[in-house]
């Protein structure tokens, strides 16, 4: 299911490690959504080296957010409609856009929040009534 459209879209994938490991070592195409430069580690070279031309190489990396621009932009809006699957593993301030485009171009989709930005937020507490 993962291989089908345009692939999965890892969103505020930080340092590409989830893409790495899809695309890379188990051939399902992924875009990563990241606004920072992110480059191979050595290990992920030395591996790429190893397989030479047989795999689908590197996965692709767009250095923007998903934000609305990213939405109306021609690219932004072939990957959100085609995407089997939209992710963002600890995508911090990510995780609510994440769920809004996948429910608006009816995508499947994961999230593992990390944090609830307190300061951004202040209405969210513990069942317990602390911050």
């Amino acid at each position: 299911a993962l291989r089908g459209g345009a692939g999965v879209l890892d969103v505020a994938g930080g340092g590409g490690d989830l893409a790495f490991e899809l695309q890379c070592r188990n051939g399902v195409r992924t875009t990563l959504l990241e606004p920072r430069e992110v480059r191979l580690d050595s290990r992920q070279r030395r591996w790429l080296r190893k397989q030479g031309e047989g795999g689908l190489g590197p996965y692709r990396h767009i250095r923007d957010l998903l934000d609305e621009r990213f939405e109306e932009s021609d690219e932004g809006a072939r990957l959100l409609r085609e995407a089997a699957c939209v992710v963002g593993l600890h995508a911090d301030e990510a995780t609510e856009p994440i769920v809004d485009a996948a429910l608006k171009y009816g995508r499947p989709f994961a999230v593992v929040p990390c944090c609830v930005f307190p300061r951004l937020f202040p209405q969210r507490r513990l069942a317990s009534g602390g911050a």
